[in-house]
């Protein structure tokens, strides 16, 4: 038994498998997967202290960095509300392009309503922090109704507009749909800074996936941020497709046209790809 991970756990058979999970290294085989999703709460309070653990989120650390997100995915599937406060300070502390964040913001949406008070009450301390848009982002996830959730999506919403629609639109709460119809009838296409139009991509998306239905002048309004979007695709990065001059005709791209996304890359290769479908 390996005396490096009695500082985790006093218990041996908790010591067992978290010995075997130093060793799985990038994959988790499937068997010691299920047999540390079943056991008991001493094999739970081990994992938590893996994720507390920074030093082990380094490559250079024993299991090569993987042990600690292993162990965020099995709290989150285990659904273990002692892990909550852990999760949060992992979404605090680690850089939103380490893996170990995305794996905790997924974890904590797994939890459901154990952590939506402590979530709530990391964001209104820390409302102008960055981890405070990942943690909104695990209320959207929650599958719980509060109004104070919404009142924390609404607060994006006017900050951020594209990403508050997506936050929105994932809540899945129809109250948010007069806001949105709101300001989408203030906001007018761009012509000099026209990715900004990705907003109108977002505010349809959540009006569509909140029940609504777009109303005319949306629908134009949207059909020509997406004609610019195109056009502005088409010059910079050379694309040869030839683009519809009919802001209100309907979007039906080619496969080599660019994508209406703004990528720049073919729409066969981006939006339109058979695993990602004509929507984001």
């Amino acid at each position: 038994m390996n005396e490096f991970t009695a500082r985790y756990t006093d218990d041996l058979a908790a010591r067992r498998l978290i010995d075997r999970l130093f060793e799985a290294g990038q994959k988790l085989p499937d068997r010691l997967r299920d047999q540390l999703l079943e056991a008991g709460d001493a094999t739970a309070r081990a994992l938590i202290a893996l994720v507390e653990d920074r030093r082990l989120r380094f490559k250079s650390a024993p299991g090569g960095g993987w042990v600690p997100i292993h162990a965020t995915n099995l709290l989150g599937e285990r659904r273990e509300p002692a892990a909550v406060e852990p999760l949060i300070e992992v979404v605090k502390e680690a850089d939103i392009n380490d893996l170990i964040h995305s794996r905790a913001v997924f974890a904590l949406q797994k939890m459901g309503r154990p952590a939506m008070e402590p979530v709530l009450q990391t964001i209104h301390a820390e409302p102008d922090a960055p981890s405070s848009r990942a943690l909104a982002e695990v209320l959207c996830e929650l599958d719980v109704k509060d109004e104070r959730i919404l009142d924390v999506l609404l607060d994006i919403f006017d900050d951020d507009p594209a990403l508050g629609a997506s936050y929105l639109a994932s809540y899945g709460d129809a109250a948010a749909l007069d806001v949105i119809h709101d300001l989408f009838a203030t906001l007018k296409p761009q012509v000099i800074d026209p990715f900004a139009n990705h907003v109108f991509i977002e505010l349809a998306a959540a009006i569509e996936a909140l029940g609504g239905e777009l109303t005319d002048h949306e629908r134009a309004k949207l059909n020509r941020a997406n004609q610019i979007r195109r056009q502005v695709a088409q010059v910079v990065f050379g694309a040869e497709a030839e683009l519809t001059s009919h802001p209100d005709e309907a979007d039906e791209l080619g496969g080599d046209e660019p994508c209406w996304c703004g990528s720049g890359t073919k729409y066969k290769n981006c939006h339109g790809a058979p695993d990602r479908g004509a929507h984001p």
